[in-house]
């Protein structure tokens, strides 16, 4: 969801000032029971949990080529700057004929941020003189930094110990993003 605001110094010019949040929780549960041909049993069962949380800010200066119009066309232009959290679980068992062959247990988080330009090629028709409507196409080219953490421990009936995974990463580069947003702006 999108939230911005947007203040007009004249007819021609503005400056929209938005705050992208996005969010997502999911967990996936699998339990599978086979009885192969040779007459094993096997059980798989694993648990998956995630979630992540963004929010970007964008600072978007607008000139408007034909104003006071009921479709007004518009291009624009600022920077723009976003965090993102995520972590993720996974604990699974595997057995074979009741007994448990392996068990994995798995923990991942994140951070990720992001500074750059962002660009705006829209038109806005004013259904009411308060109301309008917009269509707009976002290029953003930013630069990205991730830093990652992942932790596994996974035990074996066949080895005598726990094997311990831990894993740090870290990335960063360029990336070019393009969108398409919709919208209703309502003027007071």
């Amino acid at each position: 969801a999108t939230f911005s605001a947007k203040k007009h110094w004249s007819a021609w010019n503005a400056l929209r000032i938005g705050v992208t949040m996005e969010g997502d929780i999911s967990s996936i549960s699998i339990d599978q029971d086979k009885l192969p041909e040779n007459y094993r049993r096997s059980i798989l069962q694993q648990e998956d949990n995630a979630s992540s949380f963004g929010i970007t800010a964008r600072g978007i200066f607008l000139h408007y080529s034909r104003p006071l119009r009921k479709v007004s066309f518009y291009v624009g232009g600022g920077p723009l700057l976003g965090f993102n959290y995520s972590k993720s679980k996974r604990e699974m068992t595997q057995t074979i004929d009741d007994s448990t062959l392996g068990n994995v247990a798995e923990k991942n988080w994140g951070t990720s941020w992001k500074l750059g330009i962002t660009s705006s090629i829209g038109v806005e028709w004013f259904v009411h003189a308060h109301i309008g409507l917009i269509g707009e196409y976002l290029p953003e080219i930013y630069y990205y930094y991730n830093k990652n953490t992942f932790e596994g421990i996974v035990t074996s009936k066949y080895v005598d110990s726990n094997q311990r995974i831990n894993r740090k990463r870290k990335n960063y580069g360029f990336t070019l993003h393009n969108s398409v947003k919709f919208g209703v702006s309502i003027y007071f």
